[in-house]
């Protein structure tokens, strides 16, 4: 139960942690924050350890087969690069026979062991290999006999964002040189024992020991096949505590672990026995400040250098930036040495802008003490720029930065050590993670995971029942109107559910309000919604301070479709006038919204010679085609022509004159030539006052002006272009002089058919662009010039179209973008506008851009850019069309009724096959021919 707060303390509490600006985490749901201080950050238990009860371990071993070791084998470290890039690895790791054990424990199963051993065989498991012991005496003992058993500790889920993990280690034997009775080092080959008064009580030793190795053993010390050669004495030691970037750590070997490290605390001793100290690679401060070059017993706390990069292989555990007892370094300088039969304490803290490494006991050099440092996951003091490799849980914690970031190609794949766009939650283990290095023993104790007091991971601030109540929010569900749906809170009203005492003015401004699609409930849109359909508005408080403030409401809320309505106009006229113009009104259309298509609108049966009452009929109109799916099919209503006899006599007094050529649309055309010039004027009459004047100079050059009726805002008009050709393009002329190029026009046995609004200036410009790779009697030439005229499609790269190369979707987003009249020229990739256009007019989700496009996803983004029109259309005449996705029937069906798309040899649809850029040239032709 969690403590009650007096009412008026609890808004007084509140109204105080507001005001400093302390209490509360910015933006989303506000989180109770700590400071980015570690060492102010006051901490709870979230899991606890002691280790006071049994654990057994599985009896039987599980055989690795090494299928997956592909995953690290590009990896390399200083001295192990060569063998780790060998193609031949897997081959060599069936030369032994491999097995692991798994189990969890500890609350939550929070902790698991992973050990590690090799048997004789593939039907013989270890007798013993890599072990913890944990008897329910308060302590886990890691128990490593071998350079090839290991025995791990570890996080069984991620760590929190925010987190202290500490745990005590004791009587560490895992090599290093002998101590003589002063505490100093001596140069034999004898051990001490175990605590300095007893034997190691957890293995029966026998013979003399080099580095923690038996010397009987030696001659089975073989590191491979992981690295060239060598023997594991020269290296021993074991991880006292350590960060990693993948899930569930199991032992690997040396260069893997190396690679996938954070943070770690670790002692590696690295001696070979020399009494000059040769093999030797780390430094130590002594007690005086002089820095010695000593491989034995030191604790190292290390943060993982992102920048490192040796050569011609990528290598992160080759550098440090290290806590020594002098200050931060970057190298393998380490803070102390530990003493053999002592207890030390490790602990790593972690806040989403830093990590600590704190280590506290009685060390060789520094006496009692507690050895600590905070550096930052970017940069570091004075001069120690680094970045600590892999920090980022989350991509905010980047701070918009691009990480370091290596590559190399490997056996013709590009690996990468840290794309910009990965995340890496934290896990820990420790104990022997290596299977080619390390042996002996130590005891873990007392291992606890802290969290910040009041956050969201403190065990106190579990959300089982809301603690407040929301009410009075406001949002009804409506009709499209192009308009974001409103959201009144004028209302809200947040009430205590434990005694109802109003805290509306305290945590008002702590409510959040997301909004999501019904059909996708775990995304939020990030916006309010304007588009019919289903939607959830989740209302959230999630305040933490001394006591939690939460509750959560999820509201569902349409937005219905709208609906167009045409009605033909009424008209009126005389016996023995001219049919009028048709018009009609359109209701129901948001405003700044147009039909994507006019209705045709034509009288029925109309005979203007003979008084009466005629029918108007209006169809064939399309919906807006960026808003299409927001409105309902379209209902038309008819109209009504009256035809009357007129009330004058005599004759009808009609004026005389030639009627010029009439068109098949009933337009009449009249040719003049300047025979002075050779121009040839043409003009286009429409009956509905339409009319396009088109002059043709002796050269060939063809301009026109187009000008349209009052009231009449579009129409689509063919001019006479003589000689036109798939590659000839419209060009409007501006006002201004400026020019822009009119993508939807296409070329029919007129002329060039084109849409305009209002009254336009036009040339004609051969604009198709010659390519290497496309034949002039090639069968796609004709469509490559009209997309290419058009601007659509571009080239490939030199004079190169690239007919035969795959379309991909990123590719036909862009094209119809362009063919639309968006921008796509910019962007961090060159489809970026393209695939944000595709997303905002419902042409597609944007999704697998570079993926090869389908012949079915061909026809679903042209048929949803067309508006979705009705179709009559049929597959059923196709050998394949069974294998069509439902989704894509109609838009198919749409597709082969208008021409777009042809069965393979006329009797396969292959709606799963992938189109050509030449195929796809040929049915974008096709579409605008259809759609113009």
């Amino acid at each position: 139960m969690k403590r009650r707060l007096n009412a008026l303390a609890a808004v007084g509490l509140i109204l105080a942690m507001l005001a400093s600006g302390t209490a509360f985490a910015a933006g989303g749901g506000a989180r109770a924050a700590q400071s980015g201080d570690p060492d102010d950050i006051e901490w709870v238990v979230k899991y606890r350890e002691t280790f006071d009860d049994k654990v057994l371990e599985p009896e039987d071993w599980v055989e690795d087969t090494y299928e997956n070791e592909e995953y690290d084998i590009f990896y390399g470290d200083s001295g192990y690069a060569m063998q780790t890039r060998n193609e031949n690895l897997l081959q060599e790791l069936g030369d032994f026979s491999a097995y692991r054990k798994s189990y969890s424990f500890g609350e939550d199963n929070w902790l698991t062991v992973e050990t590690y051993g090799r048997g004789a065989d593939s039907e013989t498991p270890p007798e013993t290999g890599g072990r913890f012991i944990i008897n329910g005496d308060g302590k886990a003992v890691m128990v490593c006999e071998s350079h090839t058993d290991a025995a791990i500790i570890g996080s069984t889920n991620p760590l929190p964002s925010t987190y202290r993990l500490e745990v005590t280690v004791s009587n560490i034997d895992v090599g290093g040189r002998d101590l003589d009775e002063n505490g100093r080092d001596v140069y034999t080959n004898s051990w001490k024992d175990w605590s300095m008064e007893s034997p190691n009580p957890y293995v029966d030793y026998e013979g003399e020991r080099v580095n923690g190795y038996f010397q009987d053993d030696l001659s089975r010390l073989d590191t491979g096949p992981w690295t060239q050669g060598g023997n594991a004495m020269s290296q021993n030691g074991m991880y006292f505590l350590s960060i990693v970037d993948y899930g569930n750590p199991q032992p690997h070997n040396n260069t893997f672990i190396h690679h996938h490290r954070k943070v770690a605390i670790d002692t590696d001793n690295n001696w070979n026995g020399n009494p000059d100290g040769g093999g030797t690679w780390s430094y130590v401060y002594d007690n005086e400040g002089n820095r010695n070059q000593d491989g034995s017993r030191y604790i190292s706390m290390l943060w993982i250098d992102a920048k490192a990069n040796k050569g011609d292989f990528l290598g992160s555990g080759g550098e440090f930036y290290s806590l020594t007892s002098q200050g931060p370094e970057m190298g393998a300088t380490m803070v102390d040495k530990y003493k053999p039969g002592e207890s030390y304490t490790f602990a790593v803290e972690r806040t989403p802008e830093s990590y600590t490494l704190e280590v506290s006991g009685d060390f060789y050099y520094g006496g009692n003490t507690t050895y600590r440092h905070t550096k930052a996951h970017i940069g570091g003091d004075g001069n120690l720029n680094s970045w600590t490799y892999h920090f980022n849980q989350t991509l905010e914690e980047l701070q918009n930065l691009i990480p370091p970031n290596s590559k190399i190609d490997y056996m013709n794949v590009m690996e990468e050590t840290w794309p910009e766009d990965e995340v890496y939650p934290d896990y820990f283990y420790f104990g022997i993670p290596h299977i080619n290095f390390y042996a002996g023993t130590a005891e873990f104790s007392d291992l606890t995971l802290y969290v910040p007091k009041g956050s969201a991971d403190d065990p106190a601030m579990e959300k089982t029942e809301p603690t407040v109540s929301i009410s009075g929010i406001d949002v009804s569900g409506k009709t499209y109107d192009g308009q974001a749906i409103a959201l009144d809170t004028s209302g809200l009203v947040i009430t205590s559910v434990e005694d109802e005492t109003d805290l509306t003015e305290a945590l008002v401004d702590q409510v959040t309000y997301n909004w999501y699609d019904a059909e996708e409930p775990g995304r939020a849109l990030g916006y309010a919604p304007k588009n019919a359909g289903n939607y959830l508005l989740k209302v959230s408080l999630d305040v933490i301070g001394d006591h939690l403030f939460w509750d959560e409401l999820t509201i569902p809320v349409d937005i219905t479709k709208a609906t167009v309505e045409i009605s033909a106009d009424d008209k009126t006229a005389d016996v023995g006038q001219a049919e009028p113009a048709y018009t009609y009104t359109v209701t129901g259309l948001v405003d700044g919204e147009k039909l994507a298509q006019e209705p045709a609108v034509k009288g029925r049966g109309v005979n203007m010679s003979s008084a009466g009452t005629y029918v108007i009929s209006a169809s064939g109109g399309a919906l807006p085609r960026r808003t299409a799916g927001n409105y309902n099919e379209i209902i038309y209503h008819d109209g009504k022509l009256t035809v009357t006899a007129p009330y004058y006599g005599g004759g009808s007094g009609g004026g005389s004159g030639s009627s010029g050529n009439k068109t098949g649309d009933g337009a009449t055309v009249r040719t003049a030539t300047d025979k002075t010039t050779g121009t040839v004027t043409t003009t286009v009459t429409y009956p509905d006052g339409v009319k396009a004047v088109a002059e043709t100079t002796a050269a060939g050059v063809t301009t026109a002006t187009v000008t349209l009726p009052k009231g009449r805002d579009a129409a689509t008009v063919t001019i006479p272009v003589k000689g036109a050709t798939a590659g000839m393009a419209a060009v409007l002329v501006k006002a201004d002089g400026t020019e822009e190029l009119v993508r939807n026009s296409v070329v029919t046995e007129d002329g060039i058919a084109i849409p305009v609004t209002g009254d336009v200036k036009l040339k004609f410009v051969e604009n198709a662009k010659p390519f290497d790779d496309v034949a002039e009697g090639n069968w796609a030439a004709d469509a490559v010039a009209f997309v290419s005229s058009r601007e659509l499609f571009q080239g490939t790269g030199g004079k190169n179209f690239s007919p035969a190369a795959p379309m991909t979707r990123g590719m036909l987003m862009t094209v119809l973008a362009r063919l639309d009249g968006a921008d796509t020229a910019g962007g961090a990739i060159w489809y970026e506008k393209g695939v944000a256009w595709a997303a905002a007019r419902g042409v597609s989700n944007g999704e697998n851009p570079e993926v090869n496009i389908t012949r079915e996803e061909l026809a679903i983004m042209l048929y949803r850019y067309a508006g979705k029109p009705g179709t009559k259309g049929s597959l059923k005449d196709f050998s394949d069309a069974d294998t069509v996705n439902a989704y894509a029937e109609t838009p198919l069906c749409w597709a082969v009724e208008q021409g777009i798309i042809n069965g393979k040899d006329g009797k396969a649809l292959e709606p799963g096959g992938s189109a050509s850029r030449a195929e796809v040239a040929a049915m974008l032709e096709r579409f605008v021919k259809a759609t113009a």
